[in-house]
């Protein structure tokens, strides 16, 4: 047998800055300048489509485009969030979210972050000149960042921090400030056929009790250095393919139990 849940359709709505959004939407006009927050969520299981407008704050401090305080089964898509501290952010308790769809530009901290969030999707978004693009924090779990195309970050591409069986795959990381993609005290996460190039510091990093994470089919072009393993162990490494690193392609220090790691077959 199968079972669905049919949803209510998008209410077309003239919004304003800091609006708490309380039923699925379809914006219909753009926010210029807010001040605070650009929108908030309020209900679980709803839907904001941006419908292609754009949401602007004024780069004030801990303000998000778009803030989720912790409901359940919220989508975020389609438009333009731009000079926040934050463009989306996921609270502590979040779950099963989607974030796509979105451009995502210039904000101070990050562009999407999930904090403490579980079982949630960020997918299909372009980032531009954001100080960290995606943010996987303080026990972020399970969730999935995929085919996201992330350019001119002034901090890294994504941070992965204190966070544990996620996947992160099929992303395109070009021109980061700091490392493109670095995990600290992160576990048990998959990082899958991702795309780096010119980064100014490491392509991966892989730090302090980063243990059990599988890094596969990865490619690394034109950085400073390739992958940095520190004080991180019972790794999986294969088929990733370094080139053209002014420093080291794969470095290793204080690590133990790598079960298995190889090179991919020459074509």
């Amino acid at each position: 047998s199968y079972g669905w849940e049919v949803t209510p359709p998008l209410v077309p709505t003239l919004v304003g800055c800091g609006q708490t959004i309380t039923q699925s939407i379809l914006v219909l006009n753009s926010l210029t300048n807010c001040l605070g927050d650009g929108l908030v969520v309020g209900a679980d299981k709803i839907t904001i489509d941006l419908n292609g407008n754009s949401i602007d704050g004024v780069f004030t401090v801990e303000t998000a485009g778009v803030r989720n305080p912790g409901f359940d089964d919220v989508t975020i898509r389609n438009g333009t969030i731009q000079e926040f501290d934050l463009g989306v952010l996921l609270a502590a308790d979040t779950a099963r979210g989607l974030v796509e769809g979105l451009d995502v530009l210039g904000h101070t901290v990050g562009g999407i972050a999930l904090l403490g969030v579980a079982d949630s999707t960020v997918r299909d978004n372009s980032f531009s000149a954001n100080g960290d693009a995606i943010q996987l924090i303080d026990g972020a779990v399970r969730n999935t960042v995929r085919n996201n195309d992330i350019s001119g970050s002034v901090g890294l591409g994504l941070a992965v921090v204190n966070a544990t069986a996620n996947v992160i795959e099929q992303n395109t990381v070009a021109g980061s400030g700091d490392q493109a993609i670095e995990l600290t005290a992160s576990s048990f996460n998959r990082l899958i056929g991702n795309s780096i190039s010119g980064s100014s510091d490491q392509a991966f990093v892989l730090e302090e009790g980063s243990n059990d994470n599988y890094v596969d089919g990865n490619t690394v072009t034109g950085s400073e250095a390739g992958i940095k393993i520190s004080d991180a162990h019972r790794l999986t490494l294969i088929n990733n393919r370094v080139s053209g690193s002014s420093d080291n392609g794969i470095e290793m220090d204080a690590v133990f139990d790598l079960p298995y790691t190889r090179r991919p077959h020459p074509r």
